[in-house]
C-alpha cells in the first residue's frame, strides 16, 4: 500500500506491459504492523472502511478486464511454480498493465 501505488500509476501512465501480483496480508510490516487502510481498523483500533484493492488499482488506470482477484489457496497459478509461469503468462500479452491480486 505504501510503496506500490506510485509505481503502478507510473506503469499505467507509461503504458507498461507488465503483470503485477498484489499479495494482501492485511499488515504493514515496514513500519511496525499497526492498523492501516488494508485491515479495516483505524489508528485507534476502531472499525473503519477497508480499502478495496481492485477498485484502487482501477482508479489508478488499470482496465477492469485486466484485474483478476483470486484466492491464493484455490488458484493453481499461485500454488505451483510451473503453473505460475503458464497461467500468468497470458496476462501480460495486451500491451497494458495487468493485476492479479490475492490475499
Amino acid at each position: 500500500m505504501h510503496m506500490g501505488m506510485q509505481g503502478l500509476l507510473d506503469i499505467v501512465y507509461n503504458k507498461g506491459n507488465v503483470t503485477v501480483l498484489l499479495l494482501d496480508n492485511r499488515a504493514v510490516g515496514m513500519t511496525g504492523g499497526q492498523n492501516n487502510p488494508g485491515n479495516g481498523r483505524d489508528i485507534h483500533g476502531n472499525e473503519a472502511p477497508r480499502v478495496d484493492f481492485a477498485k484502487l488499482v482501477e482508479s489508478l488506470g488499470v482496465k477492469p478486464e485486466r484485474i483478476h482477484v483470486v484466492d491464493p489457496y484455490l488458484c493453481r497459478c499461485c500454488s505451483r511454480p510451473s503453473a505460475k509461469r503458464s497461467r500468468c503468462r497470458g496476462l501480460g500479452d495486451h500491451h497494458q498493465p495487468a493485476l492479479r491480486a490475492g490475499g
